[in-house]
């Protein structure tokens, strides 16, 4: 819904940086879209012996698709997006340092627990990226503050996207540290965790939506 409505508002918003939030939409759609293959291999019958391949490899599970896409992609596309809409030059520095030290992290943690890297969340790299996300939208929200812009703040998508991305973010961090509880044994939890990720998920995008038909074109380039 939130990736439709943001194409076909992109003429609104070709000249700003908002639309590199629009691309990095159906990005997060597309690796949606290839990150259930586990659930497609499950549940069609036609693919039982893709299924039967995929349970001896380390394909089997898509965590590591996830930490690399979205743990990782999205922390680093944050920081880039806030970085393009901030002006203070020392924020976008700070930003700039915070991104390569979180790529270097990455890599050590991903290398010194390669098993686990395809079996579950590495919780020190998703710590990370919480972190990361949290200090580019903070970044943003002071600047926003401290300019004139405070005084229109319902009229700019840029405050939706954020506040929204702050509030999803402070919501579902805390699920990685119960990842170990994900587990057949372990309905009520999974259930639980669902639930919340549902209606999560249901917030931000909408979040999304609503900022995009509302708003006004701003920092154009």
């Amino acid at each position: 819904m939130a990736a439709i409505t943001a194409a076909l508002l992109f003429p609104k918003y070709k000249n700003t940086p908002v639309k590199y939030f629009i691309y990095f939409l159906w990005y997060v759609f597309i690796i949606e879209c290839i990150g259930g293959y586990t659930v497609y291999v499950h549940r069609l019958d036609s693919l039982s012996h893709i299924k039967e391949y995929l349970s001896t490899t380390w394909m089997r599970s898509n965590n590591w698709w996830y930490t690399i896409t979205w743990t990782i992609g999205s922390a680093l596309f944050y920081a880039f997006y806030f970085t393009k809409l901030i002006i203070n030059k020392s924020f976008k520095i700070i930003l700039k340092y915070l991104s390569f030290i979180f790529i270097i992290f990455s890599i050590i943690s991903i290398a010194a627990q390669w098993d686990a890297f395809f079996t579950t969340n590495l919780i020190g790299i998703s710590l990370c990226s919480t972190i990361l996300i949290i200090i580019s939208i903070l970044f943003y929200l002071i600047e926003i503050l401290k300019s004139e812009k405070i005084l229109n703040f319902y009229r700019s998508v840029n405050v939706y996207i954020s506040l929204s991305i702050l509030l999803w973010t402070v919501i579902i961090a805390p699920l990685v540290f119960f990842s170990m509880y994900f587990n057949k044994e372990d309905w009520s939890y999974v259930c639980t965790r669902t639930i919340i990720l549902f209606f999560a998920n249901v917030f931000l995008y909408s979040c999304f939506t609503v900022g995009f038909i509302v708003s006004k074109p701003e920092n154009e380039e």
